[in-house]
């Protein structure tokens, strides 16, 4: 039996995009620690499972317990500032993993990590309507799946809905 969650929670690592979400991992298990996040998307769209999505995280300050953590590398531009550092792979893969999530938990609702507590993770994008944005334009981003360059045509209108 799945445990109650009523928020999915998106997040960024805080960290620059050149840091590796199986580093970051490994990182915690040598600190024997346990991770805040169930998933961590890399910047080539890989996620990296951490923890299932039945077992709850370390506490982060000021969520509640009935959440499931989904971070995407980056979240720090290189000038050291908080950005959106989505990669449009990034931005596909936490898509499709999002509406994962909700079919698995279809009371929760998706959010910013920002939304729900105060955290130094936040997304960096409004998570809902660009969710919103990137259902009504899915089916033109569908053929990154079949491994076509498209980044340079879809740049500007995945960014503008974040």
């Amino acid at each position: 039996m799945l445990r109650p969650v009523n928020y999915i929670l998106v997040h960024s690592t805080m960290t620059r995009p050149e840091v590796e979400a199986e580093r970051l991992f490994k990182k915690l298990i040598s600190e024997h620690e346990r991770p805040a996040f169930h998933l961590i998307i890399d910047r080539w769209g890989k996620v990296v499972r951490l923890l299932g999505c039945n077992v709850e995280t370390t506490r982060l300050n000021s969520f509640p317990v009935e959440c499931v953590h989904i971070a995407y590398e980056g979240g720090i531009n290189y000038n050291g500032k908080t950005a959106d550092t989505r990669t449009l792979l990034q931005t596909y893969t936490l898509y499709k993993k999002l509406i994962e999530l909700r079919e698995l938990f279809p009371g929760a609702l998706v959010l910013g990590a920002d939304k729900v507590g105060s955290s130094q993770t936040k997304p960096g994008f409004n998570v809902p309507a660009w969710m919103q944005f990137y259902a009504e334009n899915f089916e033109g981003m569908v053929e990154l799946e079949r491994g076509d360059e498209l980044e340079e045509n879809l740049y500007p209108i995945w960014r503008a809905a974040s």
